[in-house]
């Protein structure tokens, strides 16, 4: 019996073309993240320390982003927790800032993101 091949729904494949060519993204192989995912997984728990650091530093950047929404002090006229960096096109539309709840999003999906790569770094032993 021949082994099934993953394919994508039938209107995708044009999108993932014009991304791929207008910002040179590609889809990475699965096998490849997951070896790699793995091999961070296991020098993480090597060391919990920076794990547990780590933690404590996201849960106080998310204590202060909602502490800020909480008290009415995200939007257009508002404190940011974070902020995209230079020349970060995703967030250009006015909505972003001038909603808080897309604020809000937007700032969650930062702090994360920028945690994440952070907690990789940190992480020693790995390839680069």
């Amino acid at each position: 019996m021949g082994r099934a091949e993953p394919t994508l729904p039938e209107g995708l494949c044009p999108v993932l073309d014009h991304q791929s060519d207008v910002d040179h993204f590609t889809i990475p192989d699965p096998a490849l993240v997951t070896k790699a995912l793995m091999n961070w997984a296991f020098k993480a728990m090597e060391q919990p320390e920076i794990l547990l650091q780590a933690q404590l530093e996201i849960a106080q950047r998310y204590t202060d982003l909602w502490q800020a929404a909480v008290s009415g002090k995200l939007g257009p006229e508002g404190e940011s927790v974070v902020e995209p960096k230079r020349g970060d096109r995703r967030f250009r539309d006015e909505r972003w800032n001038g909603d808080i709840g897309f604020n809000f999003l937007k700032q969650a999906y930062l702090l994360t993101a920028g945690w994440l790569q952070s907690t990789v770094r940190r992480i020693e032993g790995l390839d680069q």
